[in-house]
């Protein structure tokens, strides 16, 4: 796996007689380097009985080949460094000749980019390379949309309740009104009943007094004639 410092990797022991043959992928991890990184690899010791191919290919079963920056076909020389982009691979090839008796093959690799961040390599993680990546898809769908939805739910119930709440409060403040109009009615009949009952009484009164003064009168003026027949 490459990585941002240099990583070295040295096989020793390797000869024909037991069929040595052997094989490395150096490669990063599914986007985990932004775009336009770059993969070097550097061969550092290769005896002279071995021979090496390097390739480089992409795609998730190293499919297609791919090119290789400073190197014509496919055999490296020591102390030279060769590129590829972030998201291929390197895959290098170790073939023991006949006169291979331990022998020693050692290279290095890095990787030179900006490394993603972690909510990109979350999201590339679950959604892209995982193998469960249709399940986290439809949890990912069904979170989004009880995120949308709730809110909205929630919105409506609050709007009619608010709604029906007014409702009733205009309903209670009509019946109040309503109520207030006919206490104040009931108190201005008993108003103008009351009103009526004294002006009665008073035309009592004042009928009163006139009798009174109307049977004075009388008597004065039955006296004063009594006077003059005396």
């Amino acid at each position: 796996m490459a990585t941002n410092s240099y990583q070295t990797v040295t096989v020793q022991n390797i000869s024909f007689a037991t069929n040595d043959t052997c094989y490395y992928i150096v490669k990063n991890e599914a986007y985990k380097y932004q775009d336009g990184a770059r993969v070097f690899i550097e061969f550092e010791t290769i005896d002279s009985s071995l021979t090496v191919y390097v390739r480089a290919s992409s795609g998730i079963d190293n499919e297609t080949d791919a090119s290789i920056s400073e190197l014509s076909g496919y055999t490296p020389s020591t102390g030279q460094e060769y590129s590829i982009n972030q998201g291929d691979s390197f895959i290098v090839t170790v073939v023991p000749g006949l006169a291979s008796v331990n022998e020693t093959i050692s290279f290095r690799y890095i990787t030179d980019g900006m490394e993603n961040d972690s909510l990109t390599q979350i999201y590339y993680d679950l959604f892209v390379t995982s193998e469960d990546k249709d399940l986290y898809t439809i949890i990912f769908i069904v979170a989004l949309a009880l995120i949308v939805i709730c809110p909205i739910v929630c919105i409506g119930y609050c709007i009619k309740r608010n709604s029906k709440k007014k409702k009733n409060q205009i309903h209670s403040q009509s019946q109040y009104n309503e109520m207030a109009q006919n206490t104040k009615n009931k108190l201005t009949t008993m108003e103008n009943g009351l009103s009526a009952t004294e002006g009665a009484n008073n035309d009592l009164e004042l009928e009163s007094i006139h009798g009174s003064n109307d049977g004075d009168a009388t008597g004065q003026g039955d006296t004063k004639q009594n006077m003059l027949k005396q």
